[in-house]
């Protein structure tokens, strides 16, 4: 006699088991499975009527689509660590795009070949803009931006508990290529200074902001007078941002997070440029007001044409016509890259910590992720650890004279050790010396192969002047190096 299964439990024709609830006021979810195997239909049976009992089961939702979307944007809108305007404006544009890709079926009856075939049909879509096709498919980034956009809608649906489970977990995310932000190296940064000091006083201390600064365009947009700008400190401080909301109307409002608000010295060649500008700013207040007699002032500091709040759009056209006009390879908001590249790279006195502090990153990650190689700098230093230095080094042309490497001239000169390798230094030092070094008569022969040095070549004096200026370790080697060459070549003391 064959074993009675359990209630809600039956055999398949193949031999299987499924276990079944239809949806009533005792068991308002339904539910419809089938296992291999009379224990594991048991055991999920077990599940579903310990999940009825404690009321633990999932409300499946039957909405459509486009409801379902408008739901979680008004969830957006409203949750009380509400996302940046521009965020909410970027996920409306994508979710409009998905409602006529999609259609409005049922969400509950959307599984992985569904999505699979929208994401297919999405890449051969043409392009278009302004309601005109411009030629040619949708771009892979723009591919991948709706992919992405559905990632997220149906994984908040699935935790919710509006569908049983995550389509789009089965679906491989499309290829795309991520166009990379290319900085120039740091040596070039006279040269980009040069060139910005050329421009109208308006876009020149905007473009300081992003070489300075490192700000973004909505934060150099937002900037006040006097609540923004400390002269005694030589600061300037981030606390209001200009950014558009979905429906496309520009508004001042604070950083997304409290990370953004931050305060970033300047150096004095900016304050020079600020004073410069808020004297044209003052002329152009006066010419509106007798344009427009009621006009009232704003504390903003950049204003556009009506007197109103400037806009970052803005700031990147100008930039962009400026760069390609002066061959300068880098986005406006590359600038920011740049700025955290050098300050990563090439300035020993902050800390990585430090430099996340400037960026207004709440997570050090994300400031990693702006910061760049420099190909020049691996390119000069790669092969450093492969170099062993020692005696016969400072002897390679002949044991007359002496080769000495530029940091270790700089090191002396300076009386900054750190600039060398200690163990390195050493050697040089008593091979001038001719005396064993320790821990305290290091000062000591350091002035006698001072005095040594620049007695035979007095020109290697003005190395000086880097001792008093407030600049890194690594610019001071750069600048030597530039000036000097590599190394350099004095007698061997008899």
């Amino acid at each position: 006699m064959a074993k009675k299964l359990p209630p809600h439990i039956t055999k398949t024709a193949d031999g299987k088991y499924r276990v079944r609830y239809q949806k009533s006021k005792k068991y308002p979810i339904p539910y419809d499975k089938i296992f291999d195997t009379l224990d594991e239909a048991i055991k999920a049976n077990d599940e579903y009527l310990a999940k009825n009992t404690l009321k633990l089961h999932k409300q499946i939702k039957h909405m459509g689509f486009c409801e379902a979307c408008d739901y979680y944007l008004d969830w957006l809108r409203t949750k009380p660590k509400k996302p940046a305007p521009r965020t909410i404006q970027s996920y409306k544009k994508y979710i409009d795009i998905l409602k006529i890709a999609v259609g409005n079926p049922d969400i509950t009856e959307i599984d992985s070949l569904f999505l699979e075939r929208i994401l297919d049909k999405e890449s051969k879509r043409p392009k278009r803009g302004n309601g005109k096709q411009q030629g040619g498919t949708i771009s892979a980034n723009t591919l991948h931006h709706e992919y992405s956009m559905l990632s997220i809608i149906f994984g908040k649906w699935f935790k919710w508990g509006f569908i049983n489970s995550n389509p789009m977990s089965d679906i491989d995310e499309p290829d795309f290529e991520r166009k990379p932000i290319e900085v120039p190296d740091f040596e070039e940064l006279p040269e980009i200074e040069t060139k910005i000091m050329k421009t109208a006083i308006r876009e020149r201390l905007q473009f300081l902001y992003g070489l300075y600064t490192g700000m973004r365009e909505e934060e150099v947009a937002g900037q006040h007078i006097e609540r923004d700008f400390d002269r005694e400190r030589k600061i300037v401080r981030v606390n209001t941002v200009i950014v558009q909301d979905e429906n496309g109307n520009w508004l001042e409002g604070p950083p997304k997070s409290k990370s953004g608000v931050r305060e970033i010295p300047v150096p004095d060649i900016f304050i020079e440029v600020y004073d410069e500008y808020l004297f044209y700013r003052q002329n152009y207040i006066n010419y509106l007001k007798i344009k427009n007699p009621e006009y009232k002032e704003i504390p903003n500091l950049f204003l556009n044409k009506d007197g109103d709040f400037y806009r970052p759009t803005r700031i990147c056209r100008t930039w962009s016509n400026f760069r390609k006009k002066e061959n300068i390879n880098i986005p406006f908001h590359g600038l920011r890259h740049y700025y955290l590249t050098n300050q990563m790279n090439y300035n020993s006195g902050l800390t990585e910590r430090d430099v996340q502090e400037l960026a207004g990153h709440a997570d050090i990650k994300t400031t990693r992720m702006y910061v760049h190689p420099s190909k020049r700098k691996i390119n000069n230093n790669a092969t450093n650890i492969f170099k062993k230095f020692d005696r016969n080094s400072l002897f390679k042309d002949g044991y007359d004279t002496l080769t000495i490497p530029i940091e270790h001239v700089a090191s002396i000169i300076i009386g900054k050790p750190e600039l060398s390798k200690m163990e390195e230094l050493k050697i040089t030092l008593e091979t001038i010396s001719n005396e064993k070094i320790d821990f305290f008569n290091i000062s000591n022969v350091i002035e006698i192969c001072k005095k040594y040095i620049i007695t035979n070549l007095p020109s290697l004096e003005s190395m000086e002047k880097y001792k008093y200026n407030n600049v890194s370790n690594e610019e001071i080697k750069e600048k030597v190096k530039k000036q000097f060459g590599n190394e350099i070549q004095i007698k061997q003391k008899i």
